[in-house]
């Protein structure tokens, strides 16, 4: 309960391990290589509780071009929450939590 007020999401440890099993180290680096600035700049901001709105400010865009670095790292990454966003920011290097 305590992760779901303070983060406002709970994923058990078998849960995030899953999604952290789900990508390769193979293919993790070269997603990873194939992400751009901006996709980095939005991951990172992807971590904190910005909303997309308050991200599109922080990087000087609009909401819907912060959608779509989501929706495009949605694609790429093959994972469908933010939550996993902020994961593979975590495991790649782009967040310390």
């Amino acid at each position: 309960l305590e992760s779901l007020t303070t983060r406002g999401f709970y994923y058990s440890d078998w849960a995030a391990s899953r999604i952290f099993q789900s990508l390769s180290p193979n293919e993790e680096n070269s997603v990873t290589n194939q992400l751009s600035n901006r996709e980095k700049e939005f991951l990172q901001y992807a971590c904190t509780e910005l909303t997309y709105k308050e991200i599109a400010e922080k990087m000087f865009c609009s909401p819907r071009t912060v959608e779509s670095y989501r929706d495009t790292l949605f694609e790429k990454l093959g994972v469908k929450t933010r939550v996993a966003l902020a994961l593979y920011a975590v495991k790649i290097g782009l967040h310390k939590l």
